[in-house]
């Protein structure tokens, strides 16, 4: 029975960890993607995260450490989308639907806060190579032309910067940018066939 009792309160104790490590990346999220990371403090942080300054700094221990668990926190969010849709079109659609709801995200993700910061950019290098893995498996793998696998990289950066002209403008529909999207991947993957025909 005792021992019992002491499974079930270390159970509690873990999930309320886990509670409050999920209500702080979350305010961290919201704050950091809202304003310059140098404008954030850890008592708004903590303010938004309805705790006290010294019990978010019990589970991270300085603002650069919160943030870089935020942006880990977030890229595996945009990877769950790539992984979740195998149809390009309803891949684009749930990246620019999140982006939509939440705009500043798209600017977090894709430009960051914190400077030159090492770990920061090898995050973000981390997430793109990943995002190139899972689109080059998609579309063929290793039968890419070597060609189409350069442009494939190059058509994620052009599709993140899209992705932050569109939520500062948002005077185009979504359905517009996901047809620009499209038809631009497209023009990459033809471009072997274009070179067997004016060969």
């Amino acid at each position: 029975m005792h021992a019992s009792s002491s499974a079930m309160t270390r159970k509690r104790e873990v999930l309320s960890r886990d509670v409050r490590i999920q209500s702080i990346l979350e305010a961290s999220q919201r704050m950091f993607s809202s304003r310059p990371y140098d404008e954030v403090s850890i008592d708004a942080i903590a303010a938004e995260a309805t705790m006290s300054k010294g019990l978010l700094y019990h589970y991270f221990g300085s603002k650069r450490e919160l943030y870089l668990e935020t942006l880990h926190s977030v890229f595996a969010r945009m990877t769950q989308i790539t992984e979740e849709y195998h149809d390009l079109r309803a891949c684009l659609n749930a990246f620019l639907s999140c982006f939509e709801q939440s705009p500043n995200l798209a600017r977090m993700v894709f430009r960051g806060g914190i400077g030159s910061d090492a770990e920061a950019e090898a995050l973000l290098s981390a997430y793109r190579q990943h995002q190139f893995g899972l689109f080059f498996q998609h579309l063929g793998g290793n039968t890419l032309d070597p060609v189409v696998q350069l442009g494939l990289r190059g058509w994620i950066s052009f599709f993140q910067e899209v992705c932050l002209q569109w939520v500062e403008q948002r005077d185009i529909p979504r359905e517009r940018v996901i047809m620009l999207l499209e038809q631009s991947l497209q023009a990459i993957l033809s471009c072997p066939e274009q070179e067997r025909h004016t060969s």
